[in-house]
This record gives C-alpha cells, sequence and structure tokens, in this order.
C-alpha cells in the first residue's frame, strides 16, 4: 500500500507539472504575441516621428517666409497661403496626435499586463523549479 501511494503521489505530482507546463506555454504564446504588439509600435513609433519631423520642418518653412522684424513689406497673398499652409501642418499633426493617443493608451494597458505576466513567469518558474527538485527527491 505504501508502494501504492507513493506511485499515486508521484503521478500526482508529475500531471501537477504537466499542467504547470502546458500553463506555461500557453503563456509563452501570449508572450510572443505581445512581443508582436511591442515591435508594431516600434514602427508605429519610427514612422510617428518621421512624420512628426516632416511636419515640424514644414511649420519651421511656413514661419520662415514671414516677415517679422524692421519695415518689412509684406505680399497678403503670401502671407495668407504661408498662414494657410501652417494652419494645415498643425491640423495634420493635432490629428496624427490623437490617433496616437489612443494607441499610447492602448499600449499602456498592454504593457502593465505583459508585465503582470513577467511576474507569474517568474512565480510559476520558481514553482516548477520547486516541483522538479520535489519530483528528482522522491525518484
Amino acid at each position: 500500500k505504501k508502494s501504492h501511494a507513493a506511485s499515486v503521489s508521484i503521478d500526482e505530482s508529475k500531471n501537477a507539472l504537466l499542467l504547470e507546463i502546458l500553463f506555461d506555454e500557453n503563456e509563452i504564446i501570449k508572450t510572443g504575441t505581445w512581443i508582436a504588439h511591442l515591435e508594431a509600435w516600434a514602427v508605429l513609433d519610427r514612422d510617428h516621428s518621421s512624420s512628426l519631423l516632416g511636419a515640424t520642418e514644414a511649420l519651421k518653412a511656413s514661419t520662415l517666409r514671414l516677415p517679422i522684424v524692421g519695415k518689412a513689406i509684406v505680399d497678403i497673398q503670401n502671407l495668407k497661403d504661408a498662414v494657410g499652409s501652417a494652419v494645415d501642418v498643425m491640423h495634420a499633426m493635432a490629428s496624427s496626435i490623437c490617433s496616437l493617443s489612443s494607441k499610447v493608451k492602448e499600449m499602456n494597458s498592454l504593457v502593465n499586463e505583459l508585465v503582470s505576466v513577467a511576474a507569474n513567469e517568474r512565480i510559476l518558474l520558481e514553482q516548477c523549479k520547486e516541483h522538479l527538485s520535489t519530483l528528482a527527491a522522491i525518484q
């Protein structure tokens, strides 16, 4: 009977370990998904930075055409066009920033969830290590 009880205990330990391993594999798949999200975020960030740089340069080009000192004479149509161009760029930037803001909130949520999963992974790995040590001691 003692041998049977030890066998059942070992089987239960093995089953528990297998369940944890399966759980870990599921978490690894989730982590892989998050890595894909983070890589997509890097692409989005690069594209946004490039867009922002272009918008900044366009704004500088528009504002540098405006006379701001001395007794400069201004062609009203050129001034109107320059200001209109600057306003258009600012509208495009505002739209881009609003779009990015929602993506930042979503990514922040995903990063927080990833931190939580990483902490759980650490705990599960410690538990797995303990179970393996127990199994090694039993055998």
